[in-house]
């Protein structure tokens, strides 16, 4: 079955291209930065998920952090 009719795969399809596009992101930034707008923009608004998501989860980290301490 496709990916695009097995909600599972579906899912496992977006998160990997997340992560891809924020790892192509950590070794070239200049590559997915001068692409914002137009087809290839959507791996940019990928990496800028990925980096979002990760401030997020570092902030609810020091949170937490700081509550048990």
């Amino acid at each position: 079955m496709s990916a695009i009719f097995n909600f599972q795969s579906l899912l496992t399809v977006i998160l990997l291209l997340i992560c891809t596009c924020a790892y192509v992101r950590s070794l070239a930034p200049s590559i997915l930065d001068r692409n914002k707008t137009g087809l290839l923009g959507i791996f940019w608004k990928c990496a800028r998920i990925a980096v979002k998501k990760k401030k997020e989860e570092y902030e609810a980290y020091f949170k937490t952090y700081n509550r048990i301490r």
